[in-house]
């Protein structure tokens, strides 16, 4: 599967989509996050992962190697990190403080701008899959900061950072 795909589908479909997009055809390894249709052997639940249409899977049965698995990983996390960052860009532009839009704020402006370029980056960055994962999750960061922190996650769209970080740990943990 190409990585472009990956990137498309996490950004169009969600999380899962693009996760569903990345394993096709693949191993995920000893651990695995996977889409909870593709579930097979041990789950391990996660309330947040869950909402999002992603399970754990514990001691699956290892797959050849799939030198490309990083990459396309990451392609799926950033299309979802962009799917969020225009979520959060929406909401910038819609919510008011002291009579303009919270985007045109210098500070909020600027780290706008850093996404966009860190966004450019990371898509620039896939083919060195582990530098990329680092590089998401730096950004998800920071766009979780700009919807308002940690506090609201459940419902958010910045819920499928959270879960995508975990799938990098899982993935992480697996090289």
């Amino acid at each position: 599967m190409a990585v472009h795909a990956c990137e498309t589908c996490g950004y169009e479909g969600g999380l899962a989509e693009g996760l569903r997009t990345a394993l096709a055809g693949s191993r995920p390894g000893s651990c695995a996050a996977v889409p909870a249709g593709q579930a097979v052997g041990e789950v391990v639940h996660h309330r947040l992962a869950a909402a999002e249409g992603i399970v754990f899977l514990r001691d699956t049965p290892p797959g050849s190697p799939d030198q490309q698995l990083g990459s396309r990983l990451a392609a799926a996390r950033l299309g979802a990190t962009r799917r969020a960052f225009d979520a959060v860009v929406h909401r910038l532009g819609n919510r008011q403080s002291s009579g303009e839009p919270l985007l045109r704020r210098q500070l909020v402006t600027g780290s706008v701008a850093d996404t966009v370029a860190g966004i450019e980056l990371a898509r620039a960055m896939l083919n060195a899959p582990y530098e990329a994962h680092d590089l998401i999750t730096e950004l998800d960061e920071g766009i979780i900061m700009l919807f308002g922190g940690a506090g609201y996650i459940t419902d958010q769209p910045t819920r499928a950072l959270y879960v995508s970080a975990m799938i990098a740990n899982v993935w992480g943990a697996t090289r």
